[in-house]
């Protein structure tokens, strides 16, 4: 049976975000002090995820823009057409989903709700992580269970 997103990070995972109306220096600013590439808009009254600002959105959108981040809003130059996985999706659909949509961060949803994120180096070390597991096992079959 494939490992599930939830099986391996989500509840291990903190995530930060952001209600829309935030200034780019704001978000630029916790995500320099969590060291994060990625925040999470959502609506301040609900857990609806909105939109996920990345350091991408942050060089394209604002720098590169000449916009001023003092007084540019998230909600004006967040990534808002998302791709979302839920908890029961397998890592390597994760994987496959970063490397086809050209992202490095998967919000987790259940029911239009944010409730975790994933980045490609969180899968990446879960998969490390089995692929080492695997590769003990297997030579303690071969070898014997003293190897």
């Amino acid at each position: 049976m494939p490992l599930s997103i939830a099986a391996s990070t989500v509840n291990t995972k903190d995530f930060f975000s952001l209600p829309p109306e935030t200034a780019v220096a704001e978000a630029a600013k916790l995500m320099t002090e969590k060291s994060i590439g990625a925040i999470m808009v959502i609506a301040p009254r609900s857990a609806k995820l909105l939109g996920l600002f990345t350091e991408r959105d942050l060089m394209t959108r604002v720098v590169a823009k000449g916009l001023n981040p003092a007084t540019t809003t998230l909600d004006e130059v967040m990534t808002k057409d998302l791709i979302t996985i839920t908890a029961k999706t397998p890592v390597h659909d994760a994987l496959e989903l970063m490397r086809d949509y050209h992202c490095r961060h998967l919000p987790i949803v259940e029911s239009d709700a944010a409730i975790g994120m994933i980045s490609v180096r969180d899968l990446y070390s879960v998969v490390i992580t089995n692929l080492k597991e695997d590769i003990r096992e297997k030579e303690a079959f071969i070898y014997g269970g003293g190897y």
